[in-house]
């Protein structure tokens, strides 16, 4: 009885069966303390408007950071058994019109498109006011689209009077391909086309354009960029059938309970950050200096700590043991948990690259590395194999348990590994393979060569540049900022309002 009543406070329904079910896991597995700090099966994201690229900056690290914490919380859940992870994305937060150019707008759709490679995840775009210009381009972008019965979705040249480049018009059909009809996406930027309804071999009604069935029933005629509200996007396969005109009834056609739903935004509004600099090569020393810094920050109540690297060489096993610490301090204060985020510095090298992985978060600053790891550092047999488990397990948790880990920690060590970032030619599916290995693969092709990236590379051990680490075909980071100020204020802080413990007390 205890136990139903403890469900029924945090607002479950019945209906809400995969919820329940990881809820029930987490109670019987991990105790009280894990219910308390069960992590949220969805999560709301609005846009911010006006909209440039670092809001598609700040939504991409946003919904990386509420994935990861997903898949971090429910690792322990059976494969079989694990809810997918659903992402809201807000088109029209306080009904307000959302616009954008193509630029940040393009960025947007390609990163909700690469969020997929992360884990179990379904993107819900959910329109409840105007989404206009290029905005269409990441709403169109989502698994499925909710219209309310105000919204309207179209016009994408409006009274700009773009000219699209063949470029841009590429990216429309590249990123709605297989999923609607090409004639409904391209009205919205091309008035003179007619969309007819027409059947195809199959028998199946679809939608085309009057040169290809001039005897097809006229549904749009020539004359005006479309412009879709719910009833005409549901006929034409853009909207979903239900009208979600507000959260509760867009969670109740999820079939999620209100509660289950989280604000991403929220997340740095409750916490209280403090900046610890790390300096010097990675010894003892260096920990006990580390470790009276975060008891000050922690005595003086802050719960996020932010962990300028700008150290290395020392003694690999300091760093294992700085690692294992900063793991600990969300892990032992799960009432009051202590989020910690690594702004990995370029003076940050080689042995900074595990106590930034341990971190919740990593930023990188423009033109840092991860990695490499020097030979002599790791020279000792037992200390070189405690340094690649440990490596192993905390990718596993960052890239969300990928097959890809074993390589990639390996790589981390290893002078003469090479690695690639391949595409499946048909589905696009995305992994990393050794480089040795795709002549084996046909139906991969090259994108990217991981390592060596460059002539320096060679015959050293993975150096994973600014730029890779947070690729989301990657995962390893989570974003990239100009400076220690431009990391802050990308959480949502105020640089001026941050302490800082940059010398020993």
């Amino acid at each position: 009885m205890k136990f139903s009543f403890r469900l029924k406070c945090l607002g479950l329904t019945i209906c809400d069966f995969f919820t329940s079910l990881l809820f029930i896991i987490a109670f019987l597995f991990y105790g009280s303390d894990a219910i308390a700090n069960a992590p949220f099966p969805a999560i709301v994201i609005p846009v911010t408007t006006p909209f440039e690229s670092e809001g598609s900056k700040r939504i991409r690290n946003l919904a990386l950071e509420a994935l990861d914490k997903f898949i971090l919380e429910t690792k322990g859940v059976p494969a079989a058994e694990r809810p997918v992870f659903k992402l809201i994305i807000d088109f029209n937060p306080e009904g307000k019109a959302f616009t954008s150019e193509f630029g940040p707008a393009y960025d947007l759709a390609q990163s909700l498109r690469l969020l997929k490679n992360r884990g179990s995840l379904s993107i819900f775009g959910w329109v409840h006011g105007e989404v206009q210009r290029h905005a269409v381009l990441p709403l169109l972008a989502c698994d499925n689209i909710y219209f309310s019965k105000d919204a309207v979705v179209g016009g994408v040249i409006g009274e700009s009077g773009e000219f699209l480049s063949n470029t841009i018009r590429t990216a429309y059909d590249e990123i709605t391909a297989g999923r609607f009809a090409k004639v409904v996406i391209r009205k919205m930027y091309s008035p003179d086309l007619v969309i007819v309804k027409a059947t195809n071999p199959k028998g199946r009604e679809i939608f085309v354009e009057r040169a290809e069935d001039p005897q097809g029933e006229v549904v749009m005629q020539a004359g005006k960029e479309g412009r879709y509200d719910f009833s005409t996007g549901k006929a034409l396969g853009i909207a979903e059938q239900e009208p979600a005109d507000d959260l509760n009834a867009l969670a109740a056609i999820l079939r999620l309970s209100a509660k289950s739903l989280g604000d991403a935004t929220a997340s740095s509004r409750d916490f209280v950050p403090w900046r610890i600099v790390l300096t010097g090569p990675i010894n003892p020393e260096l920990f006990e200096r580390f470790k009276r810094r975060v008891s000050r920050a922690v005595g003086q109540g802050a719960n996020c700590l932010i962990l300028q690297f700008e150290c290395g060489q020392g003694k690999a096993e300091s760093a294992l043991e700085i690692a294992s610490f900063i793991r600990d301090l969300e892990k032992s204060s799960r009432v009051n948990p202590i989020k910690t985020i690594a702004f990995h510095t370029t003076r940050a090298r080689d042995l900074s690259l595990i106590m930034s992985l341990a971190c919740s978060k990593i930023i990188m600053e423009e033109g840092a590395s991860l990695g490499s790891i020097e030979e002599s550092l790791v020279a000792n047999p037992e200390t070189r194999l405690r340094v690649r488990a440990q490596l192993e397990e905390l990718l596993k948790d960052k890239m969300g348990g990928k097959p890809e880990v074993k390589l990639l920690a390996e790589a981390f060590l290893n002078t003469s590994s090479r690695i690639a970032l391949v595409v499946q030619k048909v589905t696009g599916e995305v992994k990393l393979i050794d480089s040795e290995d795709l002549v084996n693969q046909p139906a991969y092709k090259l994108e990217l060569q991981i390592k060596p990236f460059a002539k320096e590379d060679e015959n050293k051990p993975l150096r994973l540049r600014a730029e890779q680490a947070v690729d989301s075909r990657i995962g390893v980071a989570n974003t990239v900022a100009k400076d220690i100020e431009s990391a802050l204020i990308s959480e949502n802080f105020k640089p001026e309002s941050v302490p800082i413990s940059g010398t020993d007390w």
